[in-house]
């Protein structure tokens, strides 16, 4: 999941094992391809930099607040509570972290522009990034 914020940030929740070479075989198009140069990108974009929140919390917030969802309401308080649920749900599974980006500062416009006006594509991109290691 993606969620974009105030400021040019984002919090997006990712597998441990994902790469760039893997979220474009997940989309099943070639590397080198005018959309896998374009795909590339929007990784880029969305991974780095990236900022592991539940590492940041345990370093430095852990004292401040009772538990780490209770940080990211106060934190980001542009999460609903649907959104909160949604992210604890997910980090059940201990293969799966969550970071804060800043997708905006890194981008071209038009890809910017293509991800915020297309929410078929937005969710295509979430799809490549869930995919199972195992499943291509």
């Amino acid at each position: 999941m993606i969620y974009f914020l105030e400021n040019e940030e984002h919090l997006i929740l990712l597998p441990n094992y994902m790469t760039v070479d893997l979220f474009i075989d997940n989309a099943k198009v070639e590397k080198d391809s005018y959309i896998g140069r374009i795909l590339e990108k929007i990784y880029i974009a969305l991974t780095v930099p990236k900022f592991d929140l539940i590492k940041d919390y345990e370093m430095f917030f852990k004292l401040e607040y009772e538990n780490f969802l209770d940080f990211l309401y106060k934190k980001y308080p542009l999460l609903t509570d649907t959104d909160l649920q949604d992210i604890s749900l997910k980090l059940e599974d201990k293969d799966i972290s969550i970071y804060r980006g800043f997708f905006k500062r890194l981008n071209d416009y038009n890809i910017t522009s293509l991800l915020e006006q297309q929410d078929g594509l937005l969710k295509k991109i979430i799809s490549f990034l869930h995919r199972p290691q195992n499943e291509n």
